[in-house]
């Protein structure tokens, strides 16, 4: 009798994205107002990137203001979810989960190798569920786009590190890692 492992990859995800489901069932993403001047800033930059085009490439912190210090990626992303939802907590908190979930599923990917397939989903579950990741994982914040672009360039990189296509590929995702903040 052949046995069927369940693949590895669909472990960690299935880990890492369980985590984000009881995470917004918990603390929906639209249940507070916005907090800090993070949170505030980002929306007004996403909001204003969809009022100018002078705006796109240099938001501004303010509502349509002079241009801003921040790098454009993160409200560039953010954009489409205001446009979507309007310019409400859950909308600028959208990306949050998503990049959350992929840093945990990431993290996992980069165990694996060296810790089996125990040791990485123990290090995904771990992740998931540390009190200040979650609490990080629920604000509007440039930092896990950040860490998301920056762990995926890794886990690129940690396939093959030879390759100068994954070297490449993962130099543009560093590059658009620093683009967010």
């Amino acid at each position: 009798m052949v046995r069927r492992r369940f693949p590895p990859g669909l472990a960690l995800a299935a880990v890492a994205v369980a985590a984000v489901i009881v995470w917004n069932a918990l603390s929906p993403p639209g249940a507070n107002d916005l907090i800090g001047g993070d949170e505030g800033y980002y929306g007004t930059m996403a909001r204003n990137v969809l009022a100018a085009p002078a705006q796109v490439l240099s938001p501004s912190l303010t509502p349509l203001g002079p241009p801003g210090d921040k790098p454009p990626l993160y409200p560039l992303m953010l954009a489409p979810f205001v446009r979507a939802r309007g310019p409400v907590p859950a909308a600028v908190r959208a990306l949050s989960a998503p990049c959350a979930c992929a840093i945990s599923f990431g993290i996992g990917v980069l165990v694996w190798p060296v810790s089996g397939a125990a040791g990485a989903l123990f290090a995904t579950a771990l992740l998931a569920t540390l009190p200040w990741f979650t609490d990080a994982s629920r604000a509007a914040a440039a930092e896990l786009p950040l860490t998301a672009l920056a762990l995926l360039a890794l886990v690129v990189l940690a396939a093959d590190t030879r390759s100068r296509a994954r070297a490449g590929t993962a130099g543009a995702l560093l590059g658009l890692a620093f683009l967010c903040k």
